[in-house]
């Protein structure tokens, strides 16, 4: 709950104390400016042209992407903004644990001019955010995943169904466990609350960081077991 009290009292906060770069802590321009531009430049994105299907580089692959094989054949495409190096570790943490929701829009603007996410967001016909099960989204106060789809539906002009599936299993964290861990961790965890959402449609699920990808390889076989004629993964960063 910490998290969503300290989002509310936001707006207030930033008058006394106006916020600086949320990476480095340097000053910046505006208030809705989240990276300073020395932490901008060192955001590193994936490459505009990569593997067809998950958009890593390729440049070293000899027997195809070694993302992709490990892959639940229930995700059609995936695509990320940037890695998870340099400052955005601390903006995904800010953003996942500290409440600081503004970081929505930032993490949103660039998923919807990223060329690459055009692949992704042009044909889908509903975004779903990956839910959180009710006792951990009732601690935190919120889920992070479904202020970011909210936020990107909004810049998209794209449906939001942030309530067609649910997670009915709590699970581990997924932190410490290695990819076979993770797709048994999460295996049976969510279900399609309203069918009707996503059945014989195109859905674009949006989390804010993909390891693995387990957890939304459970989802996609969930969503494609429900009558999803298509499932697509959008995130903000890539582990």
């Amino acid at each position: 709950m910490a998290g969503g009290i300290k989002a509310a009292l936001e707006p207030v906060l930033d008058l006394f104390y106006p916020p600086g770069c949320l990476a480095c802590g340097s000053s910046v321009e505006g208030a809705d400016i989240a990276l300073c531009a020395p932490c901008r430049e060192v955001l590193t994105r994936l490459p505009e042209k990569g593997c067809a299907r998950c958009g890593s580089p390729l440049e070293d692959a000899r027997d195809g992407c070694s993302i992709c094989a490990r892959q639940s054949p229930a995700l059609e495409l995936i695509r990320s903004v940037a890695w998870f190096v340099g400052p955005v570790p601390a903006l995904v943490h800010r953003f996942k644990y500290q409440g600081l929701h503004r970081l929505s829009v930032f993490f949103a603007e660039l998923m919807e001019s990223f060329s690459a996410g055009r692949e992704v967001i042009e044909p889908s016909e509903v975004l779903v955010p990956v839910p959180l099960h009710r006792w951990r989204q009732m601690r935190r106060g919120y889920n992070q995943s479904e202020k970011l789809g909210k936020v990107l539906a909004g810049l998209t002009g794209k449906e939001l169904a942030s309530k067609a599936l649910v997670r009915v299993r709590r699970t581990r964290s997924q932190t410490r466990l290695t990819h076979e861990e993770r797709k048994l961790n999460v295996a049976g965890a969510f279900r399609v609350k309203n069918p009707t959402l996503i059945r014989d449609r195109i859905v674009l699920l949006v989390d804010d960081v993909m390891t693995t990808g387990a957890t939304l390889g459970a989802c996609a076989l969930t969503l494609k077991e429900a009558g999803a004629k298509r499932v697509l993964a959008y995130t903000f960063a890539r582990a």
